[in-house]
């Protein structure tokens, strides 16, 4: 259960806009940008402001109603807001039910809204604020995800466990080093885990209490981009090459590295699970047109969508992890 969990979270948040565009009934746009919908079946409604319009809703109606304040909007019972103020925004699983939260998070004032799939109710908690980057995991293990930032200017990871609510902290890390947290051991808890990105330095936690240790795999202009790519459980090191479009692929199965051309200048990294096969798969966005160029793992044809384009940032983990941009 526990793997199943993390891949619907990695996949829902390398799709983000993506989905959305598998119901094509009609738009509502503005001059920030386009939400389709509806998305995955709910009602009619919209909510708009002059930051953004957006067609509800997904999977409810909208009749529940409409909160706001300066910085959010909750709409039908799910919060959104401004491209601006919320850079990370992904569906984890917080309740532990198998299935994934929506979630946010409000850099300036620290504050993760969360809404549990298990009974629809909605909180938030404390946890950040400026300079924290949100990295959520299964730390403890328990089939939860954890709440959890990082400090960029300390290197201090501050995890609230869920399994007993007590928060602790770990240092490791700092400046120009990227959080790049994963199971890379494969023991079912989320490793900490930088990269460093002058050197190429990955450097590992092992949540099983193994040895600390560090792979050199990368260096300037190399976006780290882990994720099980060869479908064994564990986290794979993999890095992308901006100006050459090139993946490099350390595959933890212990199988000789290989890279793959997919991309290029103005092509970002976006890797998920996009065919539910359980491996991560290549893709690329394209910011300049908006198109989505996905190489599946399963072996089926390279195929494109068209969602996005120039200031419009995909909601995937290299982005909300800020391994990219």
């Amino acid at each position: 259960m526990k793997k199943k969990i993390e891949r619907k979270g990695w996949l829902w948040l390398s799709l983000g806009l993506l989905l959305i565009s598998a119901s094509m009934a009609f738009a509502q746009s503005s001059a920030n940008y386009r939400i389709k919908a509806d998305v995955i079946g709910g009602g009619g409604g919209v909510s708009s402001s002059t930051n953004y319009v957006l067609s509800s809703v997904i999977g409810q109606p909208s009749v529940i109603g409409v909160q706001t304040s300066p910085t959010y909007a909750d709409h039908a019972g799910y919060l959104y807001s401004w491209l601006e103020s919320i850079p990370y925004s992904g569906i984890v699983d917080y309740d532990g039910d198998g299935k994934t939260d929506i979630s946010v998070y409000h850099p300036p004032s620290g504050l993760w809204f969360i809404r549990k799939s298990s009974d629809d109710t909605s909180y938030y908690v404390g946890y950040g604020g400026t300079d924290y980057k949100p990295v959520p995991g299964d730390y403890d293990g328990d089939g939860k995800t954890d709440i959890a930032v990082y400090h960029t200017p300390s290197g201090l990871w501050f995890i609230k466990k869920s399994s007993d609510s007590i928060s602790y902290y770990v240092g490791y890390g700092g400046s120009d080093y990227k959080p790049v947290p994963g199971d890379y051991d494969g023991d079912g808890k989320t490793d900490i885990a930088v990269y460093h990105t002058p050197s190429g330095l990955w450097f590992i936690k092992p949540s099983s209490g193994a040895a600390d240790y560090y792979v050199g795999y990368g260096g300037t202009d190399y976006k780290p981009v882990p994720g099980d790519y060869d479908g064994d459980g564990k986290t794979d090191i993999a890095v992308y090459h901006t100006p050459s479009g090139l993946w490099f692929i350390k595959p933890s199965s212990g199988a000789a590295d290989y890279y793959v051309g997919y991309g290029g200048t103005d092509y970002k990294p976006v890797p998920g699970d996009y065919d539910g096969d359980g491996k991560t798969d290549i893709a690329v966005y394209h910011t300049p047109s908006g198109l989505w160029f996905i190489k599946p793992s399963s072996g089926a044809a390279d195929y494109y969508v068209g969602y996005g384009g120039t200031g419009y940032h995909p909601v995937n983990l290299p982005y909300l992890m800020g391994w990219v941009y």
